[in-house]
């Protein structure tokens, strides 16, 4: 399926070779030596594929939970654990540099972090320096030296912002030369990543962008202006980071246009969006097991170690772009009176009252929230609607990102119900029966309520073969990174703020729909007056004949198109169908009212004149159709603005 698999399965990891004592074999027997490596064009093409063999876990049928046994390739979930996203579930490994105060030398995962960057380090490293003996073209060597710079920078990047600091080498090396002390992070910033990554956007060989089939999923021009720039923001040079960030998309890279959720799939991975990733199939050792790590036991058997954080669920607005507030919802106005342990009586289940089969469920949720909060709070009847009102008016990528309370889904796990789909199912706490159809969403920890992800998760039959076979592509540069640090430069230096540089964006597209309508009028204008010539008696029984009072009705009713368009699209900028149809609604009604005005006494002879004299008593009817055009097309722009301001990208 990516021709990259292949070609670094006959590689056989021939450079997954060691930076430092006791951490790494530099010199595994069942590899190709360094000095054979690069001997030939179809040598060094293994070994450049096998550069990318660090990124990828071989352990990960040993489960998703971040353990020193089980730590392998990118640590995706224990560093996702130390961000403001995240919950992580760490079971009897606790996750030490999440809450000790002091953080230890020795810590796994900074030995895992250390070790990892440091084996892409040295295998690029000798990629850099053997090149050279392969007998490459000139181009094909160009490109292949940029790649493993590229690969080098990007490591040393992640090192940098890791320790501020680290030893630096930059030639093949022995166990016995790891020697070297820490150098500053200025020092490894200007001397080792910016030298790297120029060379790379220097380099005529080095293509802009690799979306193409040739060359997918390598390094390009465009990734090393991303990662320049961003080096670039360490240094809080803001001038030449935003200089960077604005050539990443002249090299080809965009936002992604569709649906927020879809881009999160095997089907849209290969976006103008995606500039490096982590690229997987379907090929057992080049999957990826995020299901098992972030999907709960209803989709593919998943264990739910790595979830959405509340604070982050809250972070989400209303869907008209005000601040949500739980004590803004009906019925939880008490909110902020209450301990966390007992808002817990809001997301409990209908009937633990009335239901006797609920009886240890109305216990556990009592334990937790006291007997005297569940009395006052507790509904049996509606207390599901009550908790659900509180996401129906959000933004949708809320619901297109989490699982919430009480939200009918669809999903499969294997063996359950006759190894069919499960209709209906729903987040309920707390958990009674797992069952089929209309069942509980089933959660591997069950002992407290949470929320789930949809991102990055297959929910239905035949999208995976099993929860380890995860072959979604993983973002380790996307143009949205790229969009969000530039306008963080461009704060940084006083020129623009992120608003302004959103609103541009709104201005240029709002008022082209604007310019479209206009540019329609004035092409109707010739021929109205040929019409007029060729029958200037008018005889268009169906309505208003092409006149003054005709263009100025089509101004009005474009005028009302606009003022319920622009702002609903706007909303989350991809949704223009929706917001189409809606528009259209008005847009109808005037367009019959205005026809049938033509047919009535009085108002119809004026409407539908087409004699001079008659088409000059009309200008007034222009008049008002033109200021309501302009009017309310500005206040269509204004709203729209104010809610593609509010779009996270």
């Amino acid at each position: 399926m990516k021709k990259l698999y292949y070609t670094i399965l006959a590689t056989a990891a021939a450079l997954t070779t060691a930076s430092c004592v006791d951490l790494l074999n530099t010199a595994p027997e069942n590899q190709i030596a360094s000095e054979n490596m690069w001997t030939t064009p179809e040598l060094a093409l293994k070994g450049m594929n096998g550069l990318y063999e660090t990124f990828y876990n071989r352990k990960q049928s040993n489960g998703t939970q971040v353990r020193s046994e089980n730590l392998d390739g990118l640590n995706k979930y224990g560093i996702e654990a130390l961000g403001f996203c995240t919950d992580y579930y760490a079971n009897n490994y606790p996750i030490y540099l999440l809450y000790n105060q002091a953080k230890r030398a020795n810590d796994w995962q900074l030995a895992h972090e250390w070790r990892f960057c440091y084996t892409i380090v040295h295998a690029a490293n000798d990629a850099v320096t053997n090149l050279h003996k392969a007998g490459l073209d000139a181009p094909t060597y160009e490109r292949y030296l940029c790649e493993a710079r590229f690969l080098r920078a990007w490591a040393y990047s992640r090192l940098n912002k890791f320790w501020q600091g680290v030893p630096v080498y930059l030639e093949p090396i022995s166990n016995e030369q790891c020697t070297r002390t820490q150098e500053s992070a200025e020092y490894v910033w200007r001397e080792v990543v910016l030298p790297d990554l120029k060379y790379c956007i220097d380099n005529a060989s080095f293509p802009d962008n690799t979306l193409g089939e040739s060359n997918f999923g390598r390094p390009s021009k465009g990734a090393a202006y991303a990662l320049r720039g961003m080096a670039y923001m360490w240094l809080k040079e803001w001038q030449n980071a935003a200089n960077d960030f604005e050539q990443v998309g002249q090299c080809g890279y965009d936002l992604w246009r569709g649906e927020y959720i879809d881009f999160f799939s095997p089907d849209n991975e290969r976006d103008n969006e995606m500039i490096f990733a982590i690229q997987y199939d379907e090929e057992s050792g080049y999957c990826d097991n995020i299901q098992q790590a972030v999907g709960a036991r209803d989709t593919y058997g998943g264990w739910d170690e790595v979830k959405p954080a509340s604070d982050f669920v809250d972070y989400y607005q209303n869907d008209d772009g005000t601040e949500f507030k739980w004590s803004q919802v009906t019925g939880l106005e008490n909110w902020d009176q209450l301990t966390p342990r007992q808002r817990a009586v809001f997301f409990c289940r209908d009937g633990l009252k009335s239901n006797a089969k609920l009886a240890s469920q109305k216990t556990q949720a009592i334990g937790i929230c006291g007997q005297d909060i569940f009395d006052r709070y507790y509904l049996d009847n509606g207390n599901e609607a009550r908790i659900k009102a509180a996401y129906d008016k959000r933004d949708p990528r809320l619901k297109q990102t989490i699982v919430t309370p009480y939200e009918p889904v669809d999903c499969f796990t294997a063996g359950l119900n006759g190894d069919e789909n499960m209709i209906g199912k729903q987040l309920r706490w707390p958990l009674y029966l797992q069952g089929t159809s209309g069942g509980d969403f089933w959660l591997d920890k069950r002992t407290s309520a949470y929320y789930c992800y949809r991102k990055y998760v297959r929910f239905l039959k035949g999208e995976l073969i099993d929860r380890q076979r995860c072959y979604t592509d993983f973002p380790l540069i996307r143009y949205t990174d790229v969009i969000l640090q530039w306008a963080e430069a461009l704060i940084e230096l006083n020129e623009f703020t992120p608003a302004k540089n959103l609103i541009d964006q709104v201005r240029a597209r709002a008022w082209l729909v604007v310019a479209v309508e206009l540019a329609e009028l004035v092409i109707a204008v010739p021929f109205a007056f040929l019409s007029a010539r060729i029958n200037p008696n008018g005889t268009n029984l169906a309505g208003i004949d092409a006149n003054v009072a005709l263009f100025g009705s089509v101004l009005l009713i474009y005028g009302v198109f606009n003022v319920v368009f622009l702002p609903v699209f706007y909303k989350t900028a991809i949704r223009a169908g929706r917001a189409f149809l809606l528009a259209v609604i008005p847009m109808t009604v005037l367009m019959v009212l205005v026809e049938a005005l033509s047919h009535f006494p009085v108002v119809g002879p004026y409407l539908d004149a087409t004699d001079a004299a008659g088409q000059v008593r009309q200008l007034p009817v222009l008049a008002v159709g033109l200021a309501a055009f302009a009017l309310l097309s500005w206040l269509a722009y204004r709203k729209a603005a104010k809610n593609y301001e509010r779009v996270d990208l």
